[in-house]
């Protein structure tokens, strides 16, 4: 059995959320995560002007990443399938005090042993850079990271 972390960047529209960033990594192979910047299908016009303003404000303030910004088309079934052999395994994700994250990480994976991680360390080390490009301490892969290393350092 493994252990793992998972964080997603999500954008949403009229109660609908949209995957824009997922990263899951295993503990013990930190070096060759899994990260995806996903392209969002729906044209940004088509937003209502609340949904624009609320997802300029994740771009600018949060995540970093634009509404256009992807290399991969979000495939639920896809990650589904590619996943679903890690059913065993332990994923953690860092979640806040809502639990909103693991609320749509679960929906994302739901055959999956998901749970929360509590660390009180949130630090991201300016060294660290994102594969997809650097786009602030909020980044998924960045949070994964963290994530791995808190963990392995109170192994």
């Amino acid at each position: 059995m493994s252990t793992w972390f998972i964080d997603i960047k999500v954008f949403s529209s009229d109660n609908a959320k949209f995957v824009k960033e997922l990263c899951v990594m295993n503990v013990n192979n930190i070096l060759h995560p899994t990260h995806y910047v996903f392209y969002e299908q729906k044209p940004w016009s088509s937003l209502t002007e609340k949904s624009r303003l609320d997802n300029d404000y994740l771009t600018k303030h949060f995540h970093g990443l634009g509404w256009v910004e992807g290399k991969d088309v979000f495939c639920n079934a896809c990650l589904n399938e590619s996943w679903v052999k890690y059913k065993d395994d332990l994923f953690y994700v860092v979640d806040s005090i809502n639990g909103d994250k693991i609320n749509t990480v679960k929906s994302i994976f739901p055959y999956l042993r998901i749970t929360n991680y509590n660390m009180l360390f949130t630090h991201v080390p300016a060294n660290i850079i994102c594969p997809w490009r650097p786009h602030g301490d909020f980044c998924a892969y960045k949070q994964c990271l963290v994530g791995c290393l808190h963990y392995l350092k109170n192994d």
